[in-house]
């Protein structure tokens, strides 16, 4: 069954695992940024690129999650392979080549994955800091000041109060314990409203 939008679907959901209320809690942590740069973080064109676009940002899904998720999502995504050291890891399968409907009807549009290599984050913190202030900015960290593609589109003006490095910082963290990929870690709804970024907020 269809279980939340896909832009703001959370780990769990897409890999089959059970799922409860702290779903909602992974979407608001997506949505949280789309308010403040205007255009989704993960904005995946299909359940793979979701994926890709998730671990680009966060780093692999936690092996324990992969092993006991349901074996027709899991090999959706990914594969098994033997480390250096004779040991064995999950990784993200290599992007599907696109059909050939696809491809006629998509040249001029973006591809549902890329052909490079996607490298895991090995630091979803600073990931996490740069997509948002990056897509923050008003020309969405484009130099290209005629740039007319969609990442110019309206955001938060940079400068707005509260708009400094400490919040930043403290958003971030708030956003990355809301997308935690282990549920159980994830921020509570009554943590969130006592964390640091929702008091200073309320205090301006």
């Amino acid at each position: 069954s269809y279980m939340q939008s896909r832009f703001y679907r959370s780990p769990e959901v897409m890999l089959g695992l059970p799922y409860g209320v702290t779903i909602d809690m992974w979407s608001l942590g997506c949505i949280l940024v789309e308010m403040h740069t205007g255009e989704p973080l993960f904005s995946g064109a299909d359940q793979f690129d979701q994926m890709q676009k998730i671990i680009k940002h966060l780093g692999m899904i936690p092996s324990h999650m992969v092993e006991i998720a349901s074996e027709q999502q899991r090999n959706k995504f990914f594969q098994r392979i033997q480390t250096a050291t004779g040991g064995v890891k999950w990784v993200l399968k290599s992007p599907p080549p696109p059909s050939a409907a696809s491809s006629s009807t998509n040249n001029n549009s973006q591809t549902s994955s890329s052909d490079t290599i996607l490298i895991p984050s090995t630091n979803p913190v600073a990931s996490l800091t740069q997509a948002i202030r990056k897509r923050g900015k008003p020309d969405g960290g484009n130099t290209n000041s005629g740039s007319s593609s969609s990442s110019s589109k309206a955001r938060l003006p940079i400068g707005e109060t509260g708009d400094t490095p400490k919040s930043y910082e403290l958003f971030v963290d708030l956003v990355y314990r809301m997308l935690s990929y282990d549920a159980t870690d994830r921020i509570l709804p009554e943590d969130a409203l006592m964390h640091p970024f929702i008091r200073s907020a309320e205090s301006q």
